[in-house]
């Protein structure tokens, strides 16, 4: 089962407290990773891009990846 926040919009496995942040392009978030773990990243998100089923949601402390709840952090 999964909560979504009423003020961010933004889906997680419990309701739980969080910080009520916009998500931002990943691309956006990406550049701020130095190069070595930027290159990384973006080779883990070539692979998850290829499952429909997860979400991927990039906010100002990383990349998450998740389905009903997080799979992956970034």
């Amino acid at each position: 089962m999964t909560w979504t926040c009423p003020r961010c919009d933004r889906s997680f496995g419990v309701k739980r407290a969080h910080v009520c942040e916009p998500g931002l392009p990943v691309e956006v978030r990406l550049e701020a990773f130095d190069e070595p773990q930027r290159k990384a990243a973006e080779k883990i998100l070539a692979i998850v891009r290829k499952h429909r089923d997860l979400i991927i949601e990039a906010v100002g402390v990383g990349i998450f990846v998740k389905r009903a709840r997080n799979v992956l952090e970034l």
